[in-house]
């Protein structure tokens, strides 16, 4: 049987137009090998289809028109860090749940503390991610519980993303009333009157795309969210589609959304790695300035100290009454995880300054 070459490089650039680099790298291969005499293989090797990779943000899109060559060429050029598959701790007591609102339907976790309900934290994993791997590399379920504090982990799938992202690049994901932040805020205002917990004390974090969503629902919902913790993501409206996103993470400039500053603009608190290679840091000054104008303040003189082996630049910018409105940690030595994480997991780093405990005081510090 002949070679369909242009029906192959069809499928190949539609997976990758869709972020779907395994499903390109699958085509592509499998159409190389039924090309090949009986027992010869492929005289270029490609990744495996079901490689580990960090999601859309690593992975950049071949161009339109590209030979099949070149197209093979991008892909054994693309960065695979292998995830920590280490065995992993036991899980936290998580009950699975399942919500459905007006802009449609997805999965939770759920964790109630001990006590009475005092707050509800909504957390986002990252591409590639579970929330049961999430809640292993935060530890965010233990700490939540000696605040009392409801742990809300929704489950993003491969039917969503192909690489299980939150797909925070789509404007149609990007707005009040619509797509993801419209799920995510109909599920956090459910659970808000199932636990009866004070709206002032409704929060939200994430990592990479889930801190990239995070932004995104801070500007979307700032009346349901009372602040927001947002871990190698991006700011809201640096892209527009899959090709947009991976320029706007290598750090290449972007076009601002409009803004209009708001006395309920959340307070943001913002962890980036300096040595991240998948999210560039630069995201992480353009996530806190945003935060800035929205809550209508100036950043202040960055200040420098260490932890451990790290050393951390950290600023923090006041509203007139003091009160802290940006927080911005920027960490020497720590690349695309989460600091301070439990190993076991994926995408985490567990040399760096906890994370999870400084946006916790961060989020409880106004109370």
């Amino acid at each position: 049987m002949g070679l369909d070459l242009a029906g192959v490089l069809r499928r190949a650039m539609r997976s990758a137009r869709t972020l779907d680099l395994s499903g390109a790298g699958r085509s592509l291969r499998q159409a190389l090998t039924a090309s090949l005499p009986a027992g010869a293989g492929p005289t270029t090797r490609l990744p495996a289809g079901d490689a580990p990779a960090p999601g859309p943000e690593a992975l950049p899109a071949p161009k339109p028109r590209q030979g099949l060559g070149a197209v093979v060429a991008g892909l054994r050029a693309l960065p695979l860090p292998l995830l920590d598959r280490a065995p992993p701790p036991d899980l936290p007591e998580l009950e699975r749940r399942s919500f459905e609102g007006t802009a449609g339907r997805r999965d939770y976790r759920l964790f109630v503390p001990p006590g009475k309900p005092k707050g509800l934290l909504l957390m986002l994993h990252g591409c590639l991610q579970t929330p049961e791997d999430f809640a292993i590399g935060t530890g965010m379920t233990a700490l939540a519980a000696t605040h009392d504090l409801v742990v809300v982990w929704p489950e993003q799938r491969d039917t969503h993303n192909a690489r299980s992202c939150w797909n925070w690049f789509e404007p149609e994901h990007q707005q009040r009333g619509a797509g993801e932040p419209a799920i995510l805020a109909e599920l956090v205002t459910a659970l808000i009157a199932e636990f009866r917990v004070p709206r002032r004390r409704v929060y939200v974090a994430g990592l990479s795309a889930g801190g990239s969503m995070s932004a995104i629902l801070g500007e979307a919902y700032p009346e349901l969210f009372a602040a927001v913790g947002v871990h190698s993501g991006l700011a809201c409206g640096t892209a527009h589609d899959g090709r947009s996103a991976i320029a706007a993470m290598r750090g290449a400039p972007a076009a601002a959304r409009p803004l209009t500053p708001s006395e309920h603009a959340p307070r943001v608190i913002v962890f980036q790695g300096a040595g991240d290679s998948v999210v560039h840091p630069m995201n992480a000054d353009r996530v806190a300035a945003r935060a800035c104008a929205l809550a209508g303040v100036r950043p202040s003189r960055e200040g420098r100290s260490s932890a451990g082996e790290h050393e951390i630049g950290r600023f923090v910018a006041r509203r007139a009454d003091g009160t802290p409105a940006v927080e911005l940690w920027m960490i020497e030595g720590v690349g695309h995880a989460w600091s301070g994480g439990r190993k076991g997991a994926s995408f985490t780093d567990p040399t760096g300054p906890d994370a999870s405990a400084e946006m916790l005081r961060f989020f409880l510090e106004t109370e």
